[in-house]
């Protein structure tokens, strides 16, 4: 059987005869094996990330989201007291104001992704 570009392919026998399907085929066998050996890694639960970078990795996210909850407080706070607790959403969207809700975020949902101790998920 003759393939594109003068590559002949029988179920016995497998011939190259251009340079660029020789290279592509090279880089799909390194691919292969790149990925099957991480995917021994995965199989045998080699632990791919070490415990003081994920702990790290937390903090610096559990941080972030108190951020985001003090800057989400500070906001509704100025915001009630500029508008006296009266919801003005012609208002907001002359200012091109959004808020979590407008865009609809839940800030709870990002501070469940962190698990504290031996804490389970809600609905587990």
């Amino acid at each position: 059987m003759l393939l594109q570009s003068g590559t002949v392919y029988s179920p016995n026998l497998f011939v190259i005869v251009d340079y660029n399907h020789f290279k592509v085929c090279h880089e799909l066998d390194c691919l292969y094996f790149r990925l099957l050996s991480k995917l021994v890694k995965l199989r045998r639960g080699v632990a791919l990330v070490r415990p003081e970078d994920r702990k790290a990795v937390e903090n610096i996210y559990s941080d972030k989201i108190s951020q985001w909850r003090k800057r989400k407080r500070m906001f509704k706070e100025l915001w009630d007291a500029i508008t006296e607790n009266s919801d003005l959403k012609e208002f907001k969207e002359a200012l091109g104001i959004e808020n979590d809700e407008d865009l609809g975020v839940i800030l709870h949902s990002f501070s469940d992704l962190l698990q504290h101790g031996k804490k389970r998920a809600r609905g587990q």
